[in-house]
């Protein structure tokens, strides 16, 4: 599985067979497997060290991990996930470290199922959540990564930083950017 979804600007949107439904849900203990499966194909690691990055994800109290699945045909299938995670930069840090507050953490869907609109499903979810917590959400990529660029521009992300810092990431490319978006009151 590619590390990015393949850049394709303007690209028509595919279509599920209808009897298949997309639905989304925080993730739970149980969904570890499906998740770190996911994870391990995407980053060349093993299964087994996925899924316990992924369990932690799931139960860290400071953030959320949301996944999406296909319901109907022959039972549910977990095809993609996406996470939040609470940042706060350390002591004496940089102007270009990553600044403290909500991150939108790798969106990730199953290849067989990109260009379905379930990484922007899971990205406006998870904006959402961010609404109730914060006036402002963040998320830091590779500026190599234009799909998941564009996707956040439609959403309105615009860059703050470019060649960010953030502990324990590291961009593919070896250059990241922060980008940053102001959010709406939930009802407002």
């Amino acid at each position: 599985m590619s590390l990015f979804a393949s850049y394709e600007p303007g690209a028509p949107r595919r279509l599920l067979d209808p009897a298949l439904v997309v639905r989304t849900r925080l993730a739970e203990p149980g969904d570890a497997p499906a998740l770190g499966r996911l994870r391990a194909e995407r980053e060349g690691t093993s299964v087994a060290d996925s899924r316990r990055i992924v369990a932690a994800q799931i139960t860290n109290p400071d953030g959320l991990l949301l996944l999406a699945e296909l319901s109907g045909g022959e039972g549910d299938e977990t095809v993609g996930f996406g996470r939040v995670v609470r940042f706060e930069p350390p002591a004496g840090a940089g102007s270009n470290m990553a600044s403290a507050g909500w991150y939108l953490g790798g969106v990730l869907v199953d290849p067989r199922f990109r260009r379905h609109g379930i990484g922007r499903r899971l990205t406006e979810e998870r904006l959402a959540w961010v609404a109730r917590r914060a006036r402002r959400a963040y998320y830091v990529a590779s500026v190599l990564n234009r799909a998941s660029i564009d996707l956040h521009a439609a959403l309105g992300f615009v860059e703050l930083v470019k060649d960010i810092v953030q502990p324990g990431v590291t961009f593919t490319g070896g250059h990241g950017s922060l980008f940053g978006c102001e959010l709406d009151e939930p009802g407002a």
